[in-house]
């Protein structure tokens, strides 16, 4: 999320003038136990907003965490157009997923980041897929 200023302001204290180009710390947000409780940990369930199925709770922080910290398609009027059906492949393959595999993350040592336009990681992410039943 990059943007640059329209106009002299001020931003946490900072002056900031126009024309200056202003980036989201989103690694930083998305790391902080301020806003994600236990960040570096695997937590999946942190996104869940409401009871999904018995057994499965949804995470209390996530129906009160603040909605601007985690924004990975932008907001507003510059939104990413393809942010729906981006959505709606991730939650399609995620329950095909879940529906035949237990899956586990495999860390060989900590998730280590790249920043360019977007956080991507640096080198392999490992998961154990095992299959429903065994």
């Amino acid at each position: 999320n990059f943007r640059v200023t329209t106009k002299d302001l001020v931003l946490s204290g900072y002056q900031v003038p126009r024309g200056t180009g202003v980036l989201m710390g989103v690694l930083e947000l998305s790391n902080s136990d301020q806003y994600f409780a236990q960040s570096s940990e695997f937590l999946p369930e942190r996104w869940l907003k409401t009871d999904s199925m018995p057994g499965i709770q949804a995470c209390p922080e996530a129906r009160s965490r603040n909605p601007f910290v985690y924004l990975p398609f932008g907001f507003g009027p510059r939104t990413c157009i393809g942010k729906r059906i981006a959505e709606l492949e991730i939650e399609t393959l995620l329950v095909r997923l879940l529906r035949s595999y237990h899956i586990s993350w495999l860390p060989e040592k900590p998730l280590q980041y790249e920043s360019n336009i977007i956080l991507s990681p640096c080198g392999d992410i490992r998961f154990k897929l095992q299959p429903v039943g065994d």
